[in-house]
């Protein structure tokens, strides 16, 4: 994809989704040993519900 150019509204979802997807991936590759293995056993669907889930782990 070229810089500047306009996508459709699909072309715009998928880059969306997969920079969502990317954002998730790396967040819980910052998570402690013990916290990314519960968080990723629980397969969060967002990076905010994974945020969330992890400081709720984080506080047992």
């Amino acid at each position: 994809m070229e810089e500047g150019k306009e996508h459709t509204q699909e072309q715009q979802r998928a880059i969306l989704e997969s920079i969502r997807e990317q954002a998730l991936h790396n967040y819980q590759i910052g998570l402690h040993e013990d916290i990314k293995l519960l968080v990723r056993a629980q397969r969060y669907p967002t990076l905010a519900e994974a945020i969330t889930g992890a400081t709720a782990l984080g506080k047992c």
